[in-house]
């Protein structure tokens, strides 16, 4: 593949083909790729048997530049929220869903419907209820995942005045990153994680907490 069919590529993509390659090459698995990849093992195998038959644009998205099969047509979602507002707006998306095709005959999913209803706020969104944190296996491979915190203390004894060391820990080696800061804001923590990319290459994700920075 030219440099020019690997600039046309996607981050996904080329993050997919990097994974490939590396079952391809046996130093991960095929099951452990689809894991990374939320595939299965069967899907990976056609996929590794392609790029060794047809090079790495084997994978490049068939539907690139065409309209999505999922798209509505042109029109229609218009024609089906102004029936919402006009007969409907009361009612909860997939009862609105069934009198649209039975009265209308307008045919969308309930979960369409749903989604133009919020956007023409005649439904409220429900929060999910939290769910129980369940412990979870390690990543296999470093730089999969790296979890980054930042913690305010008093880390110079009354030398200076408090600041923030964050860090980050890469889930599967344990290789620790540190670096003492001013402030955990955004620029600060955008700033640590290019330090961090610069050094070790950009890991597949981050893990941080829930906080808004």
């Amino acid at each position: 593949m030219d440099k020019r069919e690997i600039l046309q590529m996607t981050q996904r993509e080329l993050d997919r083909l990097q994974t490939l390659h590396l079952a391809i090459q046996k130093k991960i698995t095929q099951t452990k790729a689809g894991k990374m990849l939320n595939l299965s093992r069967e899907h990976v195998n056609r996929l590794c048997q392609k790029i060794k038959r047809d090079g790495d644009r084997a994978i490049i998205h068939g539907l690139r530049g065409r309209p999505s099969n999922h798209q509505l047509p042109i029109g229609l979602a218009d024609k089906a929220i102004s029936k919402i507002k006009i007969k409907y707006a009361d009612f909860r998306p997939t009862f609105a869903a069934e009198k649209l095709l039975e009265l209308d005959k307008i045919k969308l999913s309930a979960e369409t419907v749903r989604q133009l209803m919020i956007a023409a706020n005649l439904w409220e969104d429900r929060k999910r209820k939290a769910t129980h944190r369940e412990w979870r296996e390690r990543k296999d491979c470093p730089g999969e995942m790296v979890q980054m915190d930042g913690s305010d203390h008093d880390w110079f004894e009354g030398r200076r005045g408090k600041c923030v060391l964050l860090a980050s820990i890469d889930d599967a080696s344990n290789r620790i990153f540190l670096r003492f800061t001013e402030h955990e804001d955004t620029r600060n923590l955008m700033q640590f994680s290019r330090t961090y990319m610069k050094k070790f290459g950009r890991p597949r994700s981050f893990y941080v907490d829930k906080d808004s920075i």
